[in-house]
């Protein structure tokens, strides 16, 4: 065929895979390579190789469609000629017939038309390539751009990139048009059935921004077609062998249980305004202008604003597959993304803590100075026969990533004395045991806790995999809402089964090891919806133990706690602004001594005994008390770095001397001290702090604020009473 655009692109590529034509599919729409030409095509192009091959696809597809407009031609010149040799049979000498004049036939005429239709389709294709003949548009006094056709923006013949009622293509393709009004009655409902197109044209536009942006490890597997819930079997026999004794012996037992997955509906709902779609409208004009040689799928209109409000989605979606909580929320409130499904720690910690599948390493705590050991302990702790097996994975926080790296960077120096790792060790795997692969998981904070699994364990669930990308458009007055419905979930395709006394060895199987430490911080509370009920009832996949109640209106008190475990630690926070005063009650299943108070905001800790009674730890009267961020100091020297509030402590009376690690621009409050007789006194000190007159702060409530502005403390505020 005759490239019209991609020609000496595609004459590099079969100079590089020493080939005469181009490998296409079966319908002659997309470039087919080998996984072999495919690395070696991306070698050579880098990060161009996407769009290259998007361009070329492109351009096979519009030669496809003009062939069959060619192969029309053909069909009706062969029907032609099929009628005219029928003719000449029937009128051959000796039928009877009168012999025709052959050229005045009809058909002959008509076979003359039809030649001269292909010759011209022909030279046309010959003389312009396929398409839409394109024209440059010149931008900003002569800019040029990319190639537009008379009707399409990108000559792309795609709906969605017509000018026609479009004031936003024809004003980013450099023509006059009028602003885009998106509270008119015709621009929303187009723009509408443009979204439609596009998702329906382009879904791997929308995957591949799926993939830019989702971050989750590309090693673990993906199930789709999941309605609701996935089951996987776990069978484990015993040993059935044994000598011959002539006799008959039976032996051997089976354990048959199962690993459940599921998929969490969800929902994505945006309101925009006409002001907003504006906004928006703009910042893809001014993409285009910057961005040339941006491919146009990427840079068409629809494509970027769905793109813009997805960078948010795919987000949201990464931190609830490893962070999220499931909690059922109301319908008439608003929900949290991380209560929008159960994530990979919450698999972690109810298979290790409430379901007791698998028996964790206790081995203590990592810290940055045992964090190669440590990492070696729990490897060799794992059965030597699964050990040796490949394709495993030990997941932990990035920043403990860097523990190690540091900390391997100087063993590996010292045991093999080359330049890597002088400084950090680079590799992807633990020191001796290139199986094991480091996942660290950017989401996964305040925690200690590693997790060890082969990554094909690790599996994430959808219905459709693009479902979150097809969003429907609707108004609503001068409004525009868009909304979309999916599912999404995350599961381990198989844990464990913890061995009991008295079982076949053979019964005892895991997938998963992991240290004891918590899996959550401390910290980690989910919100406690009103139940309608006086009980709390714990059942999978609602099973996190640290509550938070959020609703003013929360309904009723609680008397009764249901369906935890022996030793598990259940914690309810109270809420300040409650309506009415709510409790919960000293009865036989909770054992508090006294009713806790939920309207003081305080938090109450409870430990699950072995007959599942709840017994009081401890409790407090009010909400936690913020963070300290003020910094006492004693001399006449304040170090900066880290806070900005200062409290003189010291037994005698001082001067400000010096102000340590401080930047341009950064503000400062320093406070006295009521101690009898001690003052802190803050005057001129040359060439670092200057001062309307000295501020001698006698009390703890007097204070001067100072800011520093080209290495300079000058004040700005000061109160002495």
């Amino acid at each position: 065929m005759k490239w019209k655009f991609m020609g000496k692109t595609v004459a590099f590529l079969l100079t590089m895979f020493n080939l005469t034509d181009l490998p296409i599919n079966a319908e002659k729409k997309e470039m087919e390579l080998t996984p072999e030409q495919e690395a070696q095509a991306k070698a050579a192009l880098g990060e161009d190789y996407e769009n290259v091959r998007a361009a070329i696809n492109k351009e096979l597809e519009t030669f496809a469609s003009t062939n069959f407009d060619l192969k029309a031609i053909q069909d009706e010149l062969a029907a032609a000629r099929q009628a005219l040799a029928l003719e000449e049979e029937e009128n051959a000498p000796g039928t009877g017939a009168e012999e025709p004049e052959a050229a005045n036939s009809p058909l002959h005429e008509q076979i003359s038309a039809i030649n001269k239709k292909w010759e011209a389709k022909f030279k046309a294709l010959v003389g312009e390539g396929v398409g839409d003949t394109g024209k440059v548009i010149k931008l900003n006094g002569g800019k040029q751009m990319k190639q537009h056709s008379s009707t399409h923006l990108h000559a792309s013949g795609f709906e969605f990139d017509a000018f026609e009622g479009r004031s936003w293509n024809k004003r980013a393709a450099g023509l006059t048009a009028g602003v885009s009004n998106f509270n008119d009655k015709v621009d929303i409902p187009l723009l509408q059935g443009d979204i439609e197109h596009f998702v329906r044209k382009n879904p791997t536009v929308l995957e591949s921004i799926f993939d830019d942006f989702e971050g989750l490890p590309k090693d673990w597997g993906t199930q789709s077609g999941i309605i609701d819930r996935v089951i996987n079997g776990l069978i484990a026999p015993s040993e059935i062998t044994q000598g011959d004794n002539g006799g008959w012996n039976p032996k051997g037992e089976v354990v048959i249980e199962t690993e459940e997955g599921r998929v969490y509906d969800k929902k994505i709902d945006i309101t925009l305004t006409g002001e907003k779609l504006k906004q928006i409208e703009k910042s893809w004009i001014t993409f285009m202008n910057g961005n040339d040689g941006s491919h146009p799928w990427k840079t068409t209109f629809v494509g970027f604003l769905l793109g813009e409000y997805f960078k948010q989605a795919v987000l949201d979606s990464r931190i609830a597959m490893v962070n999220g909580i499931f909690v059922k929320t109301p319908k008439e409130l608003t929900g949290m993304n991380v209560n929008s499904q159960n994530g990979l720690r919450s698999l972690w910690y109810y298979y290790r803590d409430i379901e007791k599948k698998y028996k964790a390493f206790d081995i203590g705590e990592p810290t940055k100075e045992n964090i190669v050991d440590y990492v070696k302990t729990m490897i060799e702790m794992i059965p030597l026969n699964k050990r040796n097996q490949q394709g495993w994975e030990i997941q932990m926080s990035t920043d403990m990533l860097l523990w190690y790296k540091e900390r391997a960077g100087e063993f590996y120096a010292l045991h093999y004395a080359t330049d890597q790792g002088k400084s950090n060790y680079t590799g992807v795997s633990p020191l001796n045991y290139p199986n094991f692969k480091f996942q660290p998981l950017v989401d996964q904070t305040d925690t200690l806790f590693i997790g060890i699994t082969k990554s094909k364990n690790v599996e994430t669930l959808y219905y459709r995999e693009n479902e979150k990308g097809e969003l429907t458009v609707t108004r609503d007055k001068r409004d525009t809402n868009m909304f979309a419905d999916f599912k999404e979930g995350i599961r381990f395709v198989q844990v464990g089964r913890k061995y009991t006394a008295g079982e076949p060895k053979e019964f005892e199987f895991q997938m998963v090891y992991s240290n004891s430490v918590p899996v959550f911080s401390s910290e980690t509370r989910i919100p406690l919806f009103d139940p309608k009920s006086t009980t709390i009832s714990f059942k999978f996949p609602f099973f996190y133990p640290h509550l938070e109640i959020v609703q003013n209106d929360y309904g009723q008190d609680i008397v009764n706690i249901t369906g935890v475990v022996p030793g598990q630690i259940v914690t309810i926070t109270g809420l300040e602004t409650l309506s009415a005063a709510r409790k919960v009650k000293n009865n036989a299943n909770l054992i508090l001594g006294a009713d806790f108070e939920l309207n003081t905001g305080g938090t109450l800790t409870l430990v699950v005994q072995q007959d599942l009674k709840l017994k009081k730890l401890s409790a407090t009267t009010g909400p936690a008390a913020p963070a300290e961020t003020d910094k006492t100091f004693t001399t006449n020297s304040i170090d900066v770095k880290g806070t900005s509030v200062f409290r003189y402590g010291g037994a005698a009376s001082a001067t400000l001397a010096t102000i340590l690690n401080g930047v341009d621009g950064k503000s400062i409050t320093i406070y006295g001290t009521d101690a009898a007789g001690v003052d802190f006194t803050v005057a001129d000190v040359a060439g670092l702090v200057e001062v309307a007159s000295n501020a001698v702060l006698g009390a703890a409530a007097n204070y001067i604020t100072l800011t520093r502005v080209n290495g300079i403390w000058y004040e700005t505020s000061r109160l002495i009473a």
